[in-house]
Parts: structure tokens; C-alpha cells; sequence
């Protein structure tokens, strides 16, 4: 398999496009955040009340991984995919408001540098990458 971009027959608009994608896990099972510590419905009504769906989609998913860590969320732009790991509810409302900036700015804006700290080098790089296991 190959690491080129797959490049479709045709371009197909989606209906309702936006600048980005912002995908929050809500899951608890696997080191997550406890039942009630993701903001989501703050978030959803700060989504609501400025209606930022287009400047950045909001999703929530059971499961994101990596289920090690907590707090997790990415933030999905064309090509680029930026992770981030063990928010707080302070930083997931600084998402909120990055969305907000987003719209306002009517183009992508860099994410909060108090977030900086969050971001996770998610994938490794297959050279140095152990693909079997080790040890019993």
C-alpha cells in the first residue's frame, strides 16, 4: 500500500461543508474522560448560539483513541490532521472559541498556544516503528 494521497475520479462537494472538523471522544472505558467531563453540552450550544457548523463540524465519538491517554480530540483540515490529548473542560471551551475565530476570520486560525502542550504525535514513523510483540 502506498503513502500517496488517494486522489479521487472526481470531486464530489459534500453538502454541508466547513473549514474544519472537530472530533471529541466522549468514551469512558479505556482510561477516558469520567462521564461528564467533556463539555458536550456546552459545546453544543456554543455551536448553536454562533452557528459555527460551517467554520468547524462538531462530532462526538464513543471510541477515538488512543485509549491510553484521556481527553482526547482532533481537529481534522483537508490533509492536515492536528491530535490532542488529556484536555480539560477549560481547554475544550478554548476549542469553542478557536471555532468562533474561525468564522469570524471566515479562514482557519491557528489553535490556542495554550494547547500546544496537548498535541499528540499520534502515528509512528514506520522505519522505526517494532510491529511485532515483545516479550509474553
Amino acid at each position: 500500500m502506498s503513502s500517496e494521497r488517494i486522489t479521487p475520479e472526481s470531486t464530489r462537494a459534500q453538502k454541508f461543508q466547513a473549514l474544519t472538523h472537530l472530533l471529541i471522544c466522549t468514551g469512558s472505558n479505556c482510561g477516558g474522560p469520567p462521564p461528564g467531563r467533556v463539555p458536550k453540552q456546552a459545546l453544543l450550544a456554543a455551536w448553536k448560539a454562533d452557528y459555527l457548523w460551517k467554520a468547524c463540524h462538531l462530532s462526538f465519538s464513543h471510541c477515538l483513541g488512543p485509549c491510553h491517554l484521556k481527553g482526547n480530540a482532533y481537529v481534522l483540515h483537508g490533509s492536515s490532521v492536528t491530535w490532542l490529548a488529556e484536555l480539560e473542560e477549560a481547554e475544550y471551551l478554548m476549542l469553542a472559541e478557536w471555532a468562533a475565530a474561525c468564522k469570524r476570520e471566515r479562514r482557519i486560525q491557528a489553535l490556542p498556544p495554550q494547547l500546544s502542550r496537548h498535541v499528540l504525535e499520534r502515528f509512528a514513523d514506520p522505519e522505526t516503528l517494532e510491529f511485532e510483540r515483545q516479550g509474553s
